[in-house]
């Protein structure tokens, strides 16, 4: 079914867990995707890679706030936020408006 799915080409660079790889080609980013079904996630190494890039702000989108709570721990991250529920998702909307100035 991925292989159907038709995919839009990202309008910034994806981090992917199965390598921990910045990509931006479609084609790639599908065949990473598959192959996180039957190769280990690299999660600490994304993570790096992610705070190489200055990321501050951690979004997990998903069940749950587990990576959420980990991502937390590490040192250039500002604040994570789970979205498994709607006032989540509220909350961590609002509160990254609020950090980029973008609501006051």
């Amino acid at each position: 079914a991925l292989q159907q799915t038709v995919f839009n080409a990202p309008q910034f660079p994806i981090v992917q867990n199965v390598n921990a790889r910045i990509e931006t080609n479609v084609d790639v980013i599908k065949s990473a995707l598959i192959e996180q079904l039957y190769k280990p996630v690299r999660w600490t190494q994304s993570m790096q890679t992610l705070s190489v890039l200055g990321v501050e702000y951690v979004v997990e989108c998903g069940a749950g706030n587990v990576l959420a709570n980990l991502a937390k721990r590490l040192p250039n991250i500002k604040a994570a936020y789970p979205t498994d529920t709607k006032t989540r998702m509220d909350s961590a909307l609002s509160a990254l408006l609020l950090a980029e100035g973008k609501l006051t």
